[in-house]
C-alpha cells in the first residue's frame, strides 16, 4: 500500500481546518478533502473560566432547570382488593400492605384508604379521629430505602399538598430488613429499628413510624416487647 500525502489550509479564522489527501493508493483519483471544525482560540480575557469567578457571582445568579413532563397524577380511594398477576416482589408487597389495611380498617382505625400514582408516596390513611397519615411502602429496608422514603415524603410535603391534601405524618411499610440493618450488633432490637427512629422518624417537624408487615403479622417499634422478653 502506497502512502498519502496531506496537506492542510485553514479556511476563515480559526474555524474550519480543510485536509487534503492525495493517496495513490485510491487508484490515482482526484485529492479528497475532509473539512474538520477548529475550536476558535480565545484570549484569556474573553474565555470565561469558573474556577476564577468569585464564588459571591456563581451564589447571586439564578437558574432554572429545564422542564420535565411529570407523569399524569391521581388518587382513588380503595374500596376493594389490589390484585395483582405474576408481579415483581415489592409490586406484590405494596399490594399486600394496601390489602391488609382494607381488611382491618376497623380494628385499625382507619376510616379511608387512599391510593396515589404519580405522588412520590403510595397513599395515605384518614384515621377515624380525622388525622392524615400518607403512606410508603418498601418490600426491604436498609439505608437506601430509608433515605428514599425519608426525600420522598418530603418532596410530597413541597409538591403535592395541593392535590393529596394535608397529612399530619407518615408510615412506611416494610416486610424484612435487609443489609446491616438485619443485624443486632449485641442490642435487643435489629439495628434498623434503632437506625430509623435515629435518623429518619422526623421529616420537616412531621413524625415519620416505621412499621414491619410481615406473613400478616404487623410490628411496630418492639422495644418493649424486647425488654420483656429479655427479662424472661
Amino acid at each position: 500500500m502506497r502512502d498519502c500525502y496531506p496537506a492542510a489550509q485553514m479556511r476563515g479564522r480559526n474555524s474550519i481546518l480543510v485536509v487534503t489527501t492525495s493517496c495513490e493508493c485510491m487508484g490515482g483519483g482526484s485529492p479528497e478533502k475532509l473539512w474538520i471544525p477548529c475550536h476558535a482560540r480565545t484570549s484569556n480575557k474573553a474565555r470565561a473560566d469558573p474556577a476564577r469567578e468569585p464564588l459571591s457571582e456563581l451564589i447571586s445568579r439564578q437558574f432554572v432547570p429545564e422542564p420535565f413532563a411529570s407523569p399524569k397524577s391521581s388518587m382513588e380511594v380503595l374500596s376493594e382488593p389490589i390484585r395483582v398477576a405474576n408481579a415483581a416482589e415489592p409490586r406484590a408487597y405494596e399490594a399486600e400492605v394496601f390489602n391488609f389495611l382494607l381488611a382491618n380498617k376497623k380494628c385499625l382505625g382507619i376510616n379511608s384508604i387512599f391510593k396515589f400514582k404519580a405522588l412520590l408516596v403510595d397513599g395515605a390513611l384518614e384515621l377515624v379521629d380525622g388525622q392524615r397519615l400518607a403512606v410508603e411502602v418498601k418490600f426491604r429496608m436498609n439505608w437506601e430505602k430509608a433515605c428514599q422514603a425519608e426525600w420522598q415524603f418530603r418532596h410530597f410535603l413541597k409538591r403535592h399538598k395541593a392535590i393529596a391534601g394535608p397529612v399530619n405524618g407518615g408510615l412506611v411499610f416494610f416486610e424484612e430488613f435487609s443489609g446491616d440493618w438485619k443485624r443486632y450488633g449485641g442490642r435487643l432490637l435489629e439495628n434498623g429499628w434503632n437506625n430509623w427512629y435515629r435518623s429518619y422518624s422526623e421529616v420537616d417537624g412531621f413524625r415519620v413510624d416505621l412499621l414491619r408487615l410481615c406473613m400478616g403479622k404487623l410490628e411496630s417499634f418492639p422495644l418493649a416487647d424486647a425488654i420483656n422478653a429479655k427479662i424472661e
